[in-house]
């Protein structure tokens, strides 16, 4: 996201694409709110390791970690589930 702020594109089939895809969140107003709700949920990772490593540690920074994480993998568990062990 970061890249994408400091390095604007100029190329129109990248700007044409961006532009699907939230004209899709504009059409599809259930999964616009969905997909809000769970993100809303969600904290930035990389500032609560910060906080658990550098600050007091405290109950709350490890659920919040762990709620998010949760979050953030469990579409994925039907992905790991299938997948054989080497």
């Amino acid at each position: 996201m970061e890249h994408i702020l400091l390095h604007p594109t100029n190329d129109q089939r990248e700007l044409e694409r961006r532009l699907g895809h939230i004209q899709w969140f504009l059409d599809h107003d259930q999964e616009s709110e969905t997909t809000h709700a769970t993100l809303k949920q969600l904290v930035d990772i990389p500032k609560i390791m910060s906080i658990l490593l550098y600050k007091k540690l405290s109950a709350l920074g490890f659920a919040k970690l762990r709620s998010t994480l949760e979050i953030a993998l469990d579409p994925l568990l039907p992905v790991a589930e299938g997948l054989e062990m080497i």
